[in-house]
């Protein structure tokens, strides 16, 4: 007998005759196959708790069986209880696997098993909460295995890598909700081994092509999969650059999608005086330069930030004692509502400094 926890109850002891027989045991596990005699009773309790249910057992001396935990306990429509039938462990060829699939998901309708999702080959048909399929052997294979209504489409689809199975046997059971409330464990797949372990089959998912498992994407720079381009993630992105050069100020502008929290960069070629205006005086920013390394820096004190947009960001004035034929921006940093930086930053073309002041001081002598 191999007994197999499949109802989303608290763990559980499993007692044989009044005698603790397995402690702690918990939901989506399996033992071994155990033998046990013919005629037993079986107590469940909730775990080091009193015995809340039993049920006597009779079986065929020398027969195999599957035995299943289920339901809801309180629950009036699929009450907890143990579902047995006889089965066999053990195929009889070393190129089979034998399958006994049990429908265990309370609001999940009657289905059909597909052997492959894609092709949607029933293996087992109209197959309703809490019956088993029958014994049936397969070839030891991997397999698309697809859960579909009774007559309909496959709406999962799950790997089942039979194919180092072969030999043996599986007890495949249908787990979980199908609509889980917040405190509900999902619909999954799981298949029970005869030496009680028991593998959670991984699911598939449709491509764009409709193949369940297949490779028809789109793959976005961040490397999600997506179908349309457009429903890629877009990262944080801005271009920065000069605007219009005067005899004493240089605007910077900027192009950004989304909102900056802060920014960083080095402008060459001149010295730096002081900023003001553009859209980060709009947003509260405190804007610093310094003199003579070009770095310039602004924020907000309170959070506060410049809108995604476009537009002169800030505008600097300058002059250029040495006479320096352009300016250009560098060590761009740009910061985002998240305390992280902009992924792509575009730097424009530098400024021609013809019409800028080449003495020290502010326009008038040259």
């Amino acid at each position: 007998v191999q007994i197999i926890h499949n109802s989303p109850s608290p763990t559980v002891d499993i007692y044989v005759d009044g005698g603790l027989a397995i402690e702690d045991f918990e939901y989506r596990t399996a033992t071994q196959v155990l033998v046990l005699p013919t005629s037993f009773e079986v107590g469940i309790a909730p775990a080091d708790g009193d015995v809340i249910a039993t049920f006597p057992f009779e079986l065929a001396e020398g027969g195999s069986y599957a035995v299943v935990a289920t339901g809801l306990l309180g629950n009036d429509d699929t009450p907890f209880g143990l579902a047995a039938t006889a089965t066999t462990f053990g195929a009889s060829d070393a190129g089979l696997v034998g399958l006994e699939v049990y429908h265990g998901s309370t609001d999940a309708p009657a289905v059909d098993v597909q052997a492959d999702a894609n092709e949607g080959t029933v293996l087992i048909s109209n197959l309703a909460y809490g019956e088993f399929s029958g014994y049936a052997e397969v070839p030891a294979a991997d397999y698309t295995l697809g859960v579909a209504p009774t007559g309909g489409d496959a709406i999962a689809a799950f790997t089942a890598p039979l194919s180092g199975l072969g030999g043996g046997t599986a007890v495949a059971f249908a787990s979980g909700f199908l609509v889980p409330a917040d405190d509900q464990p999902a619909f999954g797949l799981f298949a029970a081994l005869t030496d009680g372990t028991v593998l959670e089959l991984p699911a598939l998912v449709q491509d764009c092509s409709g193949t369940w498992g297949g490779d028809d994407y789109i793959v976005c720079n961040d490397g999600s999969l997506v179908c349309d381009e457009a429903d890629c993630p877009v990262s944080n992105a801005m271009t920065i650059g000069f605007g219009e050069v005067t005899d004493s100020s240089l605007e910077i502008t900027y192009d950004s999608n989304a909102e900056v929290a802060g920014f960083q960069f080095t402008v060459s070629g001149v010295t730096l005086q002081s900023a003001e205006g553009g859209a980060a005086a709009d947003a509260g920013f405190t804007v610093s330069v310094g003199a003579t390394t070009g770095i310039v820096i602004g924020f907000a004190f309170d959070g506060s930030t410049v809108p995604a947009g476009n537009g002169v960001l800030t505008v600097l004035s300058a002059s250029n004692p040495e006479g320096n034929s352009q300016s250009c921006l560098s060590d761009v940093i740009i910061s985002d509502t998240n305390g992280g930086s902009f992924a792509d930053i575009i730097i424009g073309d530098c400024a021609d400094l013809t019409p800028l002041n080449i003495s020290d001081d502010m326009p008038g002598t040259y």
